[in-house]
């Protein structure tokens, strides 16, 4: 399982206005690998998301799964599900996990987003521009605990079942 995600509007907020992009950075994560991230600077389209999964997501992912056996799961941005994305996915062959439309709370790289500002925060830094924060992100990004990341996308099964369970109700996550 491939996990890839936008930084949230909340949790943009919680870092601090000084970002002033909603998707600002992007990342990706699975079971053996804290992924990649990166900043983006232009405001995210298809075409730009598109160029990040080539450019950026494909090459990582493959070093760390050679012969693509993996799912690759995203949230419901309409970024990620534009027509042009989807035929993208199909044309690489990558599998992409169904997602429910009301559920983005089980995305695992939320939580990990939300760990991430906490350590941050715990900083107690004020970053004086936005290439300050932008270096204290990375930096965090490089600090997360393997395990911790593992244990998320681990959690996936369960994730799923319980929104089955809810019938794509809201859950706990």
């Amino acid at each position: 399982m491939v996990v890839l995600g936008c930084i949230d509007h909340e949790t943009a907020d919680m870092m601090n206005a000084t970002l002033n992009r909603p998707n600002d950075p992007v990342g990706w994560i699975s079971a053996v690998s804290p992924g990649v991230m990166l900043h983006v600077e232009e405001r995210l389209n298809s075409g730009v998301y598109i160029r990040i999964l080539e450019n950026v997501m494909r090459p990582s992912v493959t070093r760390v799964y050679p012969n693509q056996n993996f799912i690759f799961q995203q949230d419901n941005c309409s970024v990620h599900t534009s027509h042009r994305v989807a035929t993208w996915f199909q044309d690489q062959n990558i599998n992409v996990l169904d997602w429910p439309s009301r559920n983005p709370d089980v995305n695992p790289i939320e939580n990990m987003w939300g760990f991430l500002v906490r350590h941050l925060q715990k900083q107690r830094q004020i970053y004086r521009n936005r290439q300050e924060l932008l270096t204290a992100i990375t930096d965090a990004w490089h600090a997360l605990p393997q395990d911790y990341i593992r244990n998320l996308c681990l959690s996936m099964p369960n994730r799923l079942r319980k929104v089955l369970d809810a019938n794509g109700a809201v859950t706990k996550y």
